[in-house]
């Protein structure tokens, strides 16, 4: 009999629409000399700015300000739009945006600037199914900054009301906003950057970890253009962590029956031949998931160590050995494993299935299912959609008594160590 354990198991789109921006008059007290102002909207005539003036326009408007027009506030802004007084020295950056923030995203993402498998598959392949519970990704929209601006990343969990910290660039965890310094600006590159191409010692598609399980998240950024010239926030997303998780599976089919599912308790048979090695005709099917930073692993236990015969008081030893060498055995064979997420293609940063030695073999090479705990399978990191293929093999001889053998096999899941 083998016993199984079954399986347990948001996203905010802002969207900013800006119709026209519709200007009736503009007044300025000093007049030097005359300039048309026009637009697909509006056309003003004869207006005149004195030296200190700046003229701004877009594709939609241009304006005029003057120094002294406006009171001593340097930002007049709304949800829609923001506008500033004052020389180009004194430039204020651009209000960024959080472009994509996120912890379990899976099979999709709004994130665009990280590896090609986190852009397409979200967050699934650096975390494993059930998502980060402890890091997330954060994204920067720099609308329209120039490449040198630095932004700080805050983040809350009650959306900014009293529990308000900020992003170490150094460590990527969060620290109370009472902290905060020039040192936590980066630049967008650096605070998406991958591949450690700048050198500061970060090189994950994550760039926050410190989080706590299964808590919602607000973050919000902030655009700095020389000193003194912080931003207003921008607005804010939010995010759920996962908790810790592992996920296991067992089932009893061919080997060609990757897919089917059945229900515990489970039986296996094999019909023993004297002096033939006799391979079970059904596997023993593991589906394994996990979103542990350790990993798992897979151990398997016997009641009697062996196949028993109660009646005779007999017992087919378990070993590990070449069940073709010996007049009796019986052991646990791994026939293949499937990564789901498989690194080697590029698909993600999930770990890979490792077999111990002992099991991992071919031909009438097994491995013993003893009394005592031994790993069969273990990961060094989260698993997304695993599965293991293995089967039992036996071997007795003319001289071991007739009779109904059975062993009682346990797989047990847990935690990496």
């Amino acid at each position: 009999m083998i016993t199984k354990e079954n399986k347990n198991h948001h996203k905010l789109l802002y969207f900013l629409i800006i119709t026209s921006v519709s200007l009736i008059g503009l007044y300025f007290q000093n007049k030097i000399h005359a300039e048309d102002l026009t637009s697909n909207n509006y056309k003003i005539i004869d207006a005149t700015i004195n030296s200190s003036g700046q003229v701004l326009n877009s594709s939609s408007y241009k304006t005029v300000t003057a120094i002294g027009d406006f009171s001593s506030n340097p930002r007049y802004y709304s949800n829609s739009y923001q506008i500033k007084g004052g020389t180009p020295e004194a430039f204020t950056a651009n209000v960024p945006l959080v472009h994509c923030f996120e912890t379990d995203t899976n099979g999709s993402s709004n994130c665009s600037n990280g590896p090609s498998y986190l852009n397409t598959n979200g967050m699934v392949t650096v975390c494993g199914e059930f998502g980060c519970y402890d890091k997330a990704r954060v994204e920067i929209d720099t609308q329209g900054n120039p490449s040198d601006t630095l932004y700080s990343i805050e983040i809350s969990k009650d959306n900014f009301n009293s529990d308000i910290e900020v992003i170490d660039p150094t460590s990527r965890q969060p620290k109370d906003i009472s902290q905060k310094t020039t040192n936590d600006f980066m630049t967008a590159d650096k605070w998406h950057d991958y591949n450690n191409s700048f050198g500061t010692g970060w090189s994950h598609s994550y760039n926050i970890q410190g989080l706590k399980p299964n808590t919602t998240y607000y973050v919000r950024i902030t655009a700095l253009q020389g000193d003194l010239t912080e931003s207003a926030p921008s607005p804010v997303l939010s995010a759920t962590t996962s908790v810790p998780t592992l996920s296991f599976d067992i089932d009893i089919a061919p080997p060609s029956n990757s897919s089917v599912e059945t229900q515990p308790p489970h039986t296996l048979s094999m019909f023993l031949i004297p002096d033939t090695v006799v391979t079970s005709n059904d596997s023993i099917w593991q589906d394994l998931e996990t979103n542990l930073n350790i990993g798992l692993q897979v151990t398997v236990k016997g009641l009697h160590g062996g196949l028993y015969n109660s009646i005779a008081n007999h017992i087919i030893p378990s070993q590990t050995t070449d069940l073709s060498t010996v007049s009796e055995g019986f052991g646990l064979q791994k026939l293949s494993t499937n990564q789901g997420y498989d690194t080697s293609s590029n698909t993600g940063e999930l770990s890979t299935i490792n077999t111990a030695t002992d099991y991992n073999s071919s031909g009438n090479n097994v491995g013993k299912i003893e009394t005592n705990e031994n790993t069969v399978f273990s990961t060094n990191g989260p698993l997304y959609n695993g599965k293991t293929d293995s089967v039992l093999k036996a071997r007795a001889t003319n001289t071991t008594p007739n009779g109904n053998y059975t062993e009682t096999i346990t797989f047990l899941v847990k935690a990496n160590i």
